[in-house]
């Protein structure tokens, strides 16, 4: 393919779009894929095989005129999906989203269309009969959701509007698509990514549209370059296209004032907003008493649920993160984090980032590591390198190691009587193996943090 002139970012677009591998899909171009909500088209998924199987039902149609023409394009149809599924390399993605469109492709040649429902469920049971892993997947959940989201919502949104002028309503019809799909998929969206992209509707109106024919393009590009029939002046063609495409997702993703991030999300949260949806089209198909109080109760659970966790968040944290050869310690409370750490660049880790917008809190204030910390009642001793623990004052209730101290941990044990003996990722592994057996030894609970992660203690 490089032959033809393709330069290194269409022809890492065209790997991804085409055959799903993103490896060489430079950070820059996938970034502004996300922010413009269109990051879905950089991966092989339903939407693609959905394309494909509905351009081989319009190129194989005239083959059911012929005797025994829709058994022939039944096996046609199921031949080119599951050999597309090899050529991009069998990953999960693909084998999902062909398995559940074969089932599809052969509820279509049954005549069961109406049945769309059982056919999404039949294929959704299959795939987690064979694979049950898939159900923590995350390409899983958002292409089932999207789908059944579709099906669902996509007639609904679009019988209320009635399009005056036969040109519009096309656009419409992929408008409410669009909007069906992203209302499955926005909650649990939410949830492992913690932002929402305001113009996806525009990326996906002008995309969604030429994907179709830049996939089945690529395809036969692909095949043509493999027969050395390819011509120069049509890949030249194909590279613009996927350029000029790159370029629109660029321009929406510089909109950043409609990229809403740090969105803080938790799973009870994304349970609520299904359980929401799941009593809204009840009560839309059988307009009863009872649906409504169900609904509305529903509604008053998630109010209460929300004031809940801001209660929760006003009580007192006090968090012991991993990170390897250095120490952290969070202090939560309310909607603020203070971080005490040796590492002067702690606002660049990637993880304390992650860990504000997964709690809702900000950081505010990074000072030292103190060898004292008292949360309640009880309290928590920190023995660094110096290894100076004898404090008779007090009696701590844990004790943290770090920065490997050469100390007597039985002697300590004996001396302090602790509760629970923890060693964060700033010491030696061999001081930690040690501590370890020490501590069974002595029949005391041994909490490493790069072994059993950040350990939380609450008010």
């Amino acid at each position: 393919m490089n032959k033809f002139h393709f330069s290194p970012d269409e022809l890492a677009i065209i790997n991804a779009l085409v055959l799903g591998q993103r490896q060489g899909l430079p950070t820059q171009i996938y970034t502004s894929y996300v922010q413009a909500g269109a990051v879905h088209i950089l991966a092989v998924s339903g939407l693609h095989v959905g394309l494909i199987l509905m351009l081989l039902n319009i190129l194989l149609k005239p083959i059911t005129y012929l005797k025994k023409g829709k058994l022939i394009k039944i096996i046609l149809t199921l031949t080119v999906l599951w050999s597309y599924a090899i050529i991009a390399g069998l990953s999960a993605s693909v084998v999902r989203a062909v398995s559940m469109f074969s089932i599809v492709a052969i509820g279509m040649y049954l005549q069961r269309q109406s049945a769309i429902y059982n056919t999404l469920f039949v294929s959704l049971f299959i795939l987690l009969v064979f694979q049950p892993t898939y159900i923590f997947d995350i390409g899983f959940q958002l292409s089932y959701l999207a789908v059944f989201a579709i099906v669902t919502f996509q007639p609904m949104l679009y019988s209320l509007v009635k399009v005056p002028y036969r040109l519009l309503e096309y656009p419409w019809k992929l408008f409410t698509v669009s909007l069906s799909a992203q209302i499955g998929i926005t909650p649990i969206s939410l949830y492992y990514f913690h932002q929402f992209p305001g113009l996806f509707f525009i990326s996906n109106l002008i995309i969604i549209p030429l994907l179709g024919t830049i996939l089945g393009l690529g395809i036969l590009i692909i095949i043509l370059a493999l027969a050395k029939w390819l011509p120069i002046w049509f890949a030249e063609i194909y590279g613009s296209i996927i350029t000029m495409m790159t370029t629109f997702v660029r321009w929406i993703a510089q909109h950043e004032a409609f990229l809403f991030k740090n969105i803080s999300f938790s799973i009870s949260q994304v349970l609520f907003c299904y359980l929401l949806l799941g009593w809204f089209l009840i009560l839309r198909s059988r307009r009863t008493y009872k649906n409504a109080i169900c609904l509305l109760i529903t509604i008053l659970l998630f109010q209460f649920h929300f004031l809940y966790q801001k209660q929760r968040r006003a009580n007192k944290k006090l968090i012991i993160f991993h990170k390897n050869r250095y120490s952290i310690i969070g202090i939560q409370q309310h909607k603020t984090l203070e971080i005490h750490t040796n590492i002067e660049t702690i606002t660049q880790e990637t993880f304390i980032s992650n860990y504000c917008v997964g709690a809702a809190v900000n950081l505010y204030k990074i000072d030292s590591i103190q060898a004292f910390y008292k949360l309640g009642s009880r309290s928590i001793l920190v023995v660094d390198s110096l290894a100076i623990y004898n404090i008779k004052q007090i009696q701590p209730e844990i004790i943290v190691l770090r920065n490997s101290p050469k100390l007597n941990l039985v002697r300590l044990i004996d001396s302090l009587q602790p509760q629970l003996i923890l060693a964060d990722g700033s010491n030696y592994a061999s001081y930690i193996q040690r501590w370890h057996y020490t501590c069974l030894t002595k029949k005391i609970p041994f909490h490493h943090t790069g072994k059993k992660g950040a350990y939380s203690l609450k008010d």
